[in-house]
């Protein structure tokens, strides 16, 4: 590990590469409402204090200023912050779905989670 590496570790942050190209995924929005972010914040779905890594599967955009939008204190951490995590955890890697998209699909669509999870689509017919 390089000692810029190490830096990032010790600051807690997540290495610049990987920031980037998670903003550039998700389009500088909000992964939860969809909304453009003037301030965007990247959130850990599997907190680093639980073994989570600063890798794009593992992180997403999200908003956490009251101008632009804070899904992060409700949604990642509120009373349903379980239930959120693993919906962010099976989208992280679809940029052009939101997860209240994805939870409404799955709660009001009549299929269950299993089957939208595996898809590549789930808003597609």
């Amino acid at each position: 590990m390089s000692a810029a590496e190490l830096e990032l570790e010790r600051l807690g942050l997540v290495p610049t590469h990987v920031r980037d190209h998670v903003l550039e995924r998700d389009g500088s929005c909000c992964r939860i409402c969809g909304r453009y972010l003037e301030t965007p914040a990247l959130h850990h779905i599997r907190f680093r204090s639980q073994g989570g890594l600063d890798v794009p599967s593992n992180l997403v955009t999200i908003g956490w200023t009251p101008y632009d939008c804070d899904c992060h204190l409700k949604v990642a951490h509120g009373r349903d912050a379980r239930m959120w995590r693993e919906i962010l955890l099976a989208i992280a890697e679809r940029p052009a779905v939101t997860a209240l998209a994805a939870r409404r699909w799955a709660f009001h669509g009549g299929v269950g989670q299993s089957s939208w999870m595996t898809m590549s689509n789930p808003l597609s017919g």
